[in-house]
């Protein structure tokens, strides 16, 4: 379970779309790895869907956003939301990140 609820099962749909994703990158397909980011944002959505707005949800698609004004609200609310250490110094990690390259 993550630390804000998620089932295990259920956040195992999200890891290994996330794998997906870094394959395609590795293979240099822009076109599957857009597809994969589709599939990946269609997991988030369901799973909001069931969970609501948790931390590790926005964090996630955060992280896999292409577009720092979209990120960044993201990653700020998960902050915001975040009720253990390691899901806030993991969001504030990524937040700072996109800030750095913005």
């Amino acid at each position: 379970m993550t630390p804000d609820g998620i089932s295990t099962t259920d956040w195992e749909r999200v890891e290994a779309a996330a794998y997906q994703i870094v394959n395609a990158i590795m293979m240099d397909d822009d076109v599957l790895c857009e597809h994969r980011t589709v599939l990946l944002f269609q997991i988030l959505d369901e799973l909001e869907g069931q969970y609501g707005r948790l931390p590790s949800i926005l964090a996630t698609r955060a992280d896999f956003s292409d577009d720092p004004l979209e990120a960044i609200p993201l990653l700020e609310e998960a902050l915001a939301l975040s009720t253990d250490a390691l899901s806030s110094r993991l969001a504030l990690q990524s937040l700072v990140t996109r800030m750095i390259e913005g």
